[in-house]
């Protein structure tokens, strides 16, 4: 029989080895499933950025498709086209008071307007009343997700004819999608979209950028044609322009 003693001492070595904590390898495997669950989530996290990086690529692509098509439907670009009202508009049930072939629709072969007035939002209003575009209205104002498409990066998009380091076209900008638009995408994802779609260089090529702070600029802040992205990921607000 088990003395009082001995049962006393037995329930006291039980007690310690339930309370003597972890020993430094199960401290170590517990460290390392820590480390690659951090490691997981930021793996998807880089993926799920990357996924809407192509989309955005894709959907300027697909702009400049319907763009084109449009154009060899009616020998006109959208927001620009004179009889836009009586072919497009009125056969869709929607009215653009500013489309009259005066100031707005005036078929001089530029897309007049700052981004989000005149022919520059009849743009989308045109390609939408068209069935060209999906996502925003016909009648639609210059509201990211109603006149505006968004994009999958974040912001949306404006078109507009401008000087783009060195270049008068007409560009796609993506951005906070104002008359003065802020940038949605650091230096690094910015290489990335021009690395996948064009030349990797900020002042040349199909797809530019104005903004010297996620550029290598110093001074003068200008970008140029000798101008790169700068390295370092932080260097955020990125507004970047592609070629219609």
């Amino acid at each position: 029989m088990m003395s009082l003693t001995n049962r006393n001492k037995t329930i006291s070595d039980q007690s310690n080895e339930s309370q003597r904590g972890f020993t430094l390898v199960e401290l170590a495997i517990v460290l390392v499933i820590i480390g690659l669950i951090i490691s997981a989530v930021l793996k998807g996290q880089e993926l799920i950025v990357s996924a809407r990086l192509k989309s955005t690529i894709s959907d300027i692509d697909a702009i400049r498709s319907a763009t084109n098509t449009f154009r060899d439907k009616y020998g006109a670009l959208p927001g620009d086209y004179v009889s836009a009202q009586a072919r497009i508009g009125t056969p869709a049930g929607v009215t653009w008071a500013d489309c009259d072939g005066t100031v707005d629709c005036d078929g001089n072969g530029v897309i007049d307007g700052d981004g989000i007035t005149s022919e520059t939002l009849l743009f989308w209003n045109h390609l939408a009343a068209a069935n060209m575009i999906s996502g925003v209205s016909p009648l639609g104002a210059a509201i990211i997700g109603d006149g505006l498409p968004s994009a999958p990066v974040g912001g949306g998009l404006t078109v507009d004819n401008e000087l783009v380091v060195n270049k008068t076209a007409h560009w796609i900008t993506l951005g906070s999608a104002e008359a003065t638009p802020t940038g949605v995408l650091d230096s690094e994802q910015a290489l990335i979209i021009d690395e996948k779609a064009d030349d990797a260089r900020p002042g040349t090529g199909s797809i530019r950028t104005i903004t010297d702070a996620c550029t290598d600029v110093v001074s003068p802040a200008v970008v140029s044609a000798t101008s790169a992205y700068d390295p370092n990921p932080a260097s955020s607000g990125c507004v970047i322009k592609f070629e219609l």
